[in-house]
């Protein structure tokens, strides 16, 4: 990438972070630099493609710079991170063309993940993940031998009630899980079929995952205090966890890629 576009990309990067930085999705800021990445690892790739222009470049540039311009503006979270993707795009079709962007399809699909899912999906989707949050930790706390009930959204212990908010819903957890699984997908070398289970595989780890979160915070409750648990174990627990699942991930990608890939079987007429 040239040394303008990586300027497009960081001021793009720059007029996120006041924004960002006041939401629970501060973690998209990695994202461009992950694209930036992803971008240098194709130089080779895209340095032997020709330049063409691209007539859809400019209106894409165009619209992006007046959807940022508005979502700047305005209380929509969704539209500035929108225009900057778009802007990204537009300029790409502009002064690279599309074999380049070709090229760089999953790079430049991973601007996705920059923008927020829209608020009617997060609020279908919260609340029956917080229902199973308080469900399945309920059902590990009784496997254990603490009693421990769901009440909707509460989960009734002897000694005190805790309260599963929509934050601990394990929404985040599952946005920033579908962008690992997207990326150990793209680099796992197996047949399409298993990238994409390993890509959505992301959906049902991020459950389960919200639910052992839950449970520990219960078993560590019982064993070393409420407080620490409600504290020290409620605010470093998922970053632990999400550590560990992204080692399982790994350990996947290493199984699938070893796989024996079936060969198409050649069929020979009777003689």
């Amino acid at each position: 990438m040239s040394r303008r576009g990586i300027l497009v990309t960081l001021a793009g990067v720059l007029a996120l972070v006041p924004r960002f930085g006041r939401t629970p999705m501060a973690h998209r800021l990695l994202v461009p630099f992950v694209i930036l990445f992803l971008v240098w690892q194709k130089r080779e790739q895209v340095a032997a493609i020709p330049r063409r222009f691209c007539p859809i470049g400019p209106p894409l540039l165009v619209t992006g710079i007046v959807v940022n311009a508005i979502g700047a503006h305005s209380h929509f979270v969704l539209l500035q991170p929108l225009g900057i993707a778009l802007i990204a795009i537009g300029y790409g079709f502009w002064f690279y063309g599309i074999g380049i962007m070709r090229e760089l399809a999953f790079p430049v699909s991973c601007l996705a993940f920059l923008i927020p899912w829209p608020d009617v999906l997060a609020s279908t989707l919260t609340p029956p993940l917080r229902w199973a949050a308080v469900h399945g930790a309920c059902f590990l706390a009784h496997t254990v031998g603490i009693p421990a009930h769901p009440d909707g959204y509460d989960i009734l212990l002897p000694e005190i009630t805790l309260h599963v908010e929509a934050a601990c819903s394990g929404m985040q957890v599952l946005m920033a899980l579908t962008a690992v699984c997207a990326l150990f997908a793209y680099y796992t070398r197996a047949p399409i079929a298993h990238r994409w289970m390993l890509f959505l595989i992301g959906i049902p780890t991020a459950l389960v995952l919200n639910i052992v979160r839950v449970a520990l915070i219960i078993v560590c409750g019982r064993l070393v205090g409420w407080d620490i648990a409600t504290g020290f174990v409620h605010e470093y627990s998922a970053p632990l966890l999400f550590v560990m699942i992204v080692g399982a991930l790994q350990a996947l990608k290493c199984a699938l890629e070893r796989l024996p890939i079936a060969e198409p079987c050649s069929h020979s007429g009777l003689s």
